[in-house]
């Protein structure tokens, strides 16, 4: 219930920002700030999904994927907060970094909550805080580490860390959820999520994922095919949800087709019984 009454206006919005990318009308200052709208909105319903991962088992939504993209995009999202918080930001990403085949969003969760964790770490540091990211290859995997300066943590805790539910944040700043669900992902990713520390100079988390090449990449069972026609324009829309008939019905119309769009199937029925449409959507 949780995900679908949130996943239907997020929709919305990723239309409405897809709409407005493509009206050729932005400036650039108007186009990055659409861009993160739509970036975001599709975070948002990628996360609402990841809540299910205890309850039920499902294959991420997986592509090429460059890791230092997804390093770099995240610390986007915390680059305000670590600023406010005086944490020194050092990054040594790996030009020419191979891709790996894995859900960008879910991959950005993990990254996420590894970078949470670090500031909490360094919340208490007196003098120099400092968070270090850093990518490479290592023969057929790639790795990601997230580092920070603070105080460590101890070998018996370091031992627990990716239990479900168990964290040393005071009551209010974490589940103890972060470090198991990411733990998860990454193994769905047929990677390893390590810890290691030493009391007194800090922690670093480490991603190891496979490279992926291009005979591992699935195939499309989808052949395009050169000769084919274009059908009929003329299309019927059936969506109880208004903004989503509202934002396709302005996508084809903009694109020179014709567009009916209605809420329910008895609507549906009765434009069918007088029209014809090359496709339903």
């Amino acid at each position: 219930g949780v995900a679908h009454e949130l996943n239907n206006p997020l929709a919305g919005i990723t239309a409405f920002a897809q709409l407005l990318e493509g009206s050729g009308t932005l400036s650039p200052e108007q186009r990055d700030a659409v861009d993160t709208i739509q970036m975001e909105a599709t975070r948002a319903a990628k996360i609402v999904s990841n809540l299910l991962l205890f309850s039920r088992q499902r294959q991420p939504e997986r592509s090429s994927v460059d890791l230092n993209r997804v390093v770099t995009d995240t610390l986007e999202l915390r680059r305000y907060v670590l600023a406010t918080e005086q944490i020194e930001i050092v990054t040594d990403l790996e030009k020419e970094l191979p891709q790996t085949w894995a859900d960008p969003f879910q991959l950005q969760q993990v990254v996420l909550n590894l970078l949470v964790n670090a500031e909490h770490a360094l919340r208490g540091r007196r003098g120099e805080r400092r968070l270090t990211l850093r990518t490479h290859r290592n023969g057929t995997r790639i790795v990601a580490t997230v580092s920070d300066n603070g105080p460590g943590i101890s070998v018996e805790r370091l031992n627990r860390i990716f239990e479900p539910f168990y964290t040393t944040k005071a009551v209010g700043e974490g589940t103890g959820l972060g470090l198991s669900i990411s733990h998860g992902i990454v193994r769905q990713h047929d990677g390893e999520l390590r810890a290691r520390s030493v009391p007194g100079t800090g922690a670093t988390c480490e991603i190891e994922l496979p490279i992926v090449g291009a005979e591992s990449e699935p195939s499309s069972t989808m052949a395009s095919d050169p000769t084919e026609t274009p059908r009929q324009r003329r299309f019927l829309i059936v969506d109880d949800e208004p903004a989503m008939r509202q934002a396709l019905q302005l996508h084809l119309r903009r694109s020179g087709n014709f567009a009916d769009a209605v809420g329910d199937r008895q609507a549906a029925l009765a434009l069918l019984a007088t029209r014809t449409y090359g496709a339903i959507f």
